[in-house]
């Protein structure tokens, strides 16, 4: 006959599939008539603005736009000049694992962007776009809790206390910002040529089934003036709340926060010119949640045959959230004495996760001027790596990496950078939990009682283990040597009385 369990059920999304693509766009550009021809490339950034996401049975496809700022020295003149390219980029994932119901929380970032001269009026342009996506499936979590029925009597029950975290809640809101910055009265008529946001949360907070994000955006923009190229670099404060299908839901979250849309404008008016801010952005995440349950981890019989089946239970035992912050200086060389940086940026490349170390590559470019009044641009690739907390076994992973406070002066004939790389890390550890599905008994074939009424032995191990191995019970264990608990003091005798019926 098969027992009948009490099970309880744990409402949660589970992670199906995930996947991780790099796509090169290409694109070509020509310089307007307006402009002078090309002399040198001296820098070339860019930012993607993720556009749509849509899943279908099968398929998950994400659109955005990439665009591209290139600066060049022109041709026998001195100072810089600005081209913008715009670049459409698709990432397509096909799995028989994603269907329509399915949740896909992705982002797209740039890790990589050049642009090669092909004749003096026209460039071609080159970026590649890293796209990581995970698709979350609302499911249960089940698991027995005991026994109910008659047949109570006939077996034993271990149950076992489980602490452990599962996604609650996977959602997203769009969200506008916008902000004004004063600029220097050089900028009075200045155009911005390029800019790029990074986000950086800082607190997140619950109300009911409300989460609350709070953060910075930082900005760095590049405009052009009469006398050149100018930098502006500043941090927007920005607070959302994202409401959940679930009250259940904690301050441990994954959030992900991608720009849609950036309108950046240099204004004239009466106190001087500033900088009108629009950013759009889209706040992905996928919340946490917290559980303690008892369950049935093992079962047997000392009247009858028993067979016990098992179903495993995946759930991550600890998720831990950090940011870790490394600052980077060096010097780097140059072809002749440096008079003035003219700007200096950094651009987040490639980041790898191997065992307990992320590496992340990062690409520095200055644009100097030499004291003989001649620019030049320099490069440098560095690489910066963060170690995860080392315990075992556990999953690390970095949910966000930026770089900010970029600084670089002249040195001789060099220029010293210092910048900060910073990493959002996530540990989680996960474990299985073996809980019993269910439990047939054979009445027909009574255990045969071969063990002696009363058995002595030496402590060691569990209560559960000597009740199984010499057919008796937790409680009577208990009893007879008068234990409050169950542990059991190595090396102790012990009384284990046969279970009598």
């Amino acid at each position: 006959m098969d027992t009948t369990l009490q099970t309880n059920t744990i409402a949660c999304y589970k992670k199906g599939y995930t996947s991780v693509c790099a796509a090169e766009e290409t694109g070509e550009t020509v310089v307007p008539d307006r402009m002078p021809d090309i002399g040198m490339i001296a820098n070339t950034g860019a930012c993607v603005l993720l556009r749509s996401k849509e899943a279908t049975d099968g398929n998950v496809t994400m659109q955005g736009e990439i665009q591209v700022s290139v600066l060049y020295i022109p041709d026998g003149e001195s100072g810089l000049r600005a081209l913008s390219v715009s670049l459409p980029c698709t990432a397509s994932f096909d799995s028989p694992e994603i269907t329509q119901e399915c949740i896909p929380v992705g982002t797209m970032r740039v890790c990589g962007v050049e642009a090669r001269l092909l004749n003096p009026r026209k460039i071609l342009v080159k970026a590649e776009v890293v796209t990581e996506l995970t698709c979350f499936i609302r499911g249960e979590a089940s698991y027995c809790k005991g026994e109910s029925g008659s047949v109570g009597s006939l077996t034993q029950l271990h149950c076992t206390t489980a602490k452990f975290s599962t996604v609650a809640a996977v959602c997203e809101r769009t969200f506008v910002v916008a902000d004004e910055y004063a600029l220097p009265s050089s900028a009075a008529g200045g155009e911005v040529v390029r800019k790029n946001v990074q986000f950086r949360v800082e607190d997140v907070k619950t109300i009911a089934n409300k989460l609350i994000v709070k953060g910075t955006v930082l900005s760095e923009v590049l405009y052009a003036t009469e006398t050149g190229i100018e930098t502006a670099s500043f941090g927007t404060v920005f607070s959302q709340i994202v409401e959940t299908d679930s009250e259940d839901i904690t301050p441990d979250a994954r959030v992900s926060l991608m720009p849609t849309g950036m309108y950046y404008e240099v204004i004239s008016g009466e106190n001087g010119p500033t900088l009108s801010v629009e950013l759009h952005g889209v706040c992905q995440v996928a919340v946490m949640a917290q559980h303690e349950i008892e369950f049935v981890s093992d079962a047997f019989s000392n009247r009858c045959a028993c067979d016990v089946e098992y179903s495993p239970i995946n759930v991550v035992a600890q998720s831990r959230a950090s940011t870790q912050r490394e600052t980077v200086r060096d010097t780097i060389p140059c072809k002749s004495a440096v008079s003035q940086v003219r700007f200096a940026t950094c651009t987040m490349g490639k980041v790898t996760v191997s065992g307990d170390t992320v590496n992340v590559r990062v690409d520095v470019e200055l644009c100097v001027a030499y004291e003989n009044g001649v620019d030049d641009c320099v490069s440098r690739r560095m690489e910066v790596n963060f170690q995860g907390d080392g315990e075992a076994p556990s999953i690390l992973s970095a949910d966000v990496v930026r770089c900010t406070d970029v600084y670089a002066i002249p040195s001789g004939n060099g220029v010293e950078i210092r910048f900060a790389v910073e990493a959002d890390l996530r540990t989680e550890t996960v474990c299985e939990l073996e809980t019993v599905c269910a439990i047939h008994l054979d009445e027909e074939h009574p255990c045969v009682q071969d063990r002696p009424s009363l058995t002595v032995v030496r402590g060691g191990g569990s209560l559960w283990e000597l009740a199984r191995k010499y057919g008796s019970t937790v409680d009577l264990i208990r009893q007879i040597n008068e234990l409050e608990d169950d542990t059991v003091p190595q090396g102790s005798v012990l009384f284990v009385p046969r279970e009598r019926f």
